[in-house]
């Protein structure tokens, strides 16, 4: 079957007599068909396809091998997360990519669509001695990310990405705990996560996802529901430290924040020293898997300290503290304390 087989164009509004005739609702409207168009993309590596299946790709690899692991393990996936993606294969131009979409050509059928590029997939994975195994990890990871999208999942950036590898890991786990194969996880995820392939700024670091992977890998004896909200809790709350960070004692003068403190209200939180909870929405609660849940991130109360002035309450100024010079941290055996705050 050809790509064109797979062919859905859109229907764009087609601009005919120049600026001039532009009015506010034209620009409006195009504003708007932009913001949306651009919202349908979940990206795991620079995604800058449109919908469309020349763009795309094909639906096919085109070697018996693959093309026959991708028909077994395509719909164990598939029943495993309720959703259905539509997958394409593509050449990357830019250097190996494996992405998705939380939309797809034919949204009846679909709850997204997955590219895999060729050349991760036959250079960087297919070859190794694990090769399944890794091929599988990374499809498992892309079907979390529509998993995520067709539950309206909370997290973003890169705490969406490790949640996505926390969750991989965890598909591993059940098929090695159902059929009893073993799989050294540790190992295997530090070689998965090895090369410049992906983005640690939007994914994650080789270490993190790594251990994400390993982690999800080891609650295989929880159900979907229980390890998602696990994770979700896990890894909003997740903070990365830097290792290089020395231990100093927190700046009195300005409460830890690195920033001038004035008396004035907090110009994010208006002076409540709280905000909404990210998780429920401010309400105390969330929906998903059918029922609702009590909201464990904020307590069940629906917010959440204010994390621009700490529950200070305090208006926090553009310039760093004179006293920490901004770090919030100081060496008490350098620097007496001062009671001098606003």
């Amino acid at each position: 079957m050809s790509g064109k087989d797979f062919a859905y164009p859109l229907s764009i509004p087609y601009l005919q007599y120049g600026y001039s005739l532009l009015t506010m609702k034209n620009i409006f409207f195009i504003l708007v068909f932009s913001f949306l168009s651009f919202s349908l993309l979940a990206q795991c590596s620079g995604l800058h396809a449109i919908l469309h299946s020349t763009k795309l790709g094909t639906p096919i690899v085109g070697e018996p091998e693959m093309d026959a692991f991708f028909n077994v393990t395509k719909p164990k996936l598939e029943s495993f997360f309720g959703v259905k993606a539509d997958v394409y294969f593509f050449q990357e131009e830019n250097g190996p990519k494996i992405m998705n979409l939380c939309s797809s050509l034919d949204p009846d059928s679909y709850n997204g669509t997955i590219r895999i590029g060729l050349a991760l997939l036959k250079n960087e994975l297919w070859v190794e001695s694990n090769g399944v195994y890794m091929t599988t990890a990374l499809l498992a990871h892309e079907y979390a990310h529509l998993f995520q999208c067709s539950i309206n999942g909370a997290l973003r950036g890169w705490k969406r990405e490790l949640q996505g590898d926390f969750l991989a890991g965890y598909y591993l786990g059940r098929k090695s705990y159902k059929y009893e194969e073993q799989l050294d996880i540790q190992e295997f995820a530090t070689v998965l996560f090895e090369g410049d392939w992906f983005n640690p700024f939007h994914h994650g670091t080789a270490d993190e996802r790594a251990q994400a992977l390993i982690d999800g890998y080891h609650n295989a004896d929880l159900s979907l529901e229980e390890v998602y909200i696990k994770s979700l809790y896990d890894f909003n709350n997740y903070e990365r430290v830097d290792p290089n960070k020395k231990e100093f004692e927190t700046c009195d003068f300005c409460y830890g924040l690195g920033k001038t403190v004035r008396p004035s209200e907090c110009t994010v939180c208006m002076g409540d020293g709280e905000r909404a909870c990210n998780i429920c929405n401010s309400k105390g609660e969330f929906f998903v898997f059918g029922k609702m849940h009590s909201c464990k991130s904020c307590g069940g109360i629906g917010h959440k300290t204010c994390h621009f002035c700490a529950g200070h309450k305090l208006h926090i100024g553009a310039k760093l503290c004179p006293k920490c010079n901004g770090n919030g941290k100081v060496d008490i055996k350098k620097i007496k304390k001062t009671d001098n705050r606003p």
